[in-house]
């Protein structure tokens, strides 16, 4: 509800119609700027999560990636991937694993900084780009939200259930030199995290596989 106040020697009873008319379309104005920016805001948003969607996640990560390598500055990513996903929906349904997921955006949103962004990157998987980050503090990134899952139940219309996660790390260097390339190279460690057993961070570095579990 608004309200709208004037006042002058000018001013008439008789001028009411005239007045409401006007506040009207004040209002038509307003409402029709709040339903463009519900519009945006849908645009760039993932329904469920509420976090980037993948075509918004991609175009602000070129520029990141962009700035990134123009000053030199590290730069890693993550590929978050829940573990045994399709079991929770096949055991307990949709809506079950749709909480699951909004529970996961909360947990990862907590545990990275206000410069981190995250993504929904489909289906259960999320991304995580890690300005001014090289590899190792990735990888203890990861580690603090690993741990933060294993150790954290989320609250669901069927009990509290208990998530775990692969998660791939990479670091921007001269082995990626593009973003596509970067998210290739952690998404290889992600299923190699899952090849290894589930429930850890992987990632490749000089050619070899690292990988770290939740303590």
């Amino acid at each position: 509800m608004g309200a709208m106040w004037m006042w002058g020697e000018g001013l008439h009873e008789s001028d009411l119609p005239a007045v409401s008319l006007f506040a009207s379309q004040v209002a038509a104005a307003l409402q029709n700027a709040k339903l463009l920016a519900e519009v945006g805001r849908m645009a760039i948003t993932d329904d469920l999560t509420g976090i980037s969607n993948r075509r918004y996640f991609f175009e602000v990560a070129e520029k990141i990636f962009s700035q990134a390598k123009r000053y030199k500055k590290p730069l890693s990513i993550l590929i978050v991937d829940i573990d045994h996903f399709k079991k929770f929906n096949d055991t307990h349904g949709h809506m079950v694993g749709d909480q699951i997921l909004q529970g996961m955006t909360h947990l990862m949103s907590g545990a990275m900084r206000e410069a981190d962004l995250i993504g929904r990157y489909g289906g259960e998987e999320f991304s995580i780009l890690l300005p001014e980050t090289d590899l190792g503090d990735a990888m203890h990134v990861a580690e603090r939200l690993l741990n933060r899952v294993a150790n954290t139940p989320i609250e669901t219309e069927a009990g509290p259930l208990m998530v775990q996660l692969s998660i791939g790390a990479a670091e921007m260097g001269k082995e990626t030199p593009d973003l596509h390339t970067l998210i290739i190279r952690a998404d290889q460690a992600m299923y190699m995290a899952k090849n290894a057993g589930r429930n850890r961070v992987a990632a490749l570095q000089a050619g070899k596989l690292i990988t770290s579990v939740p303590v």
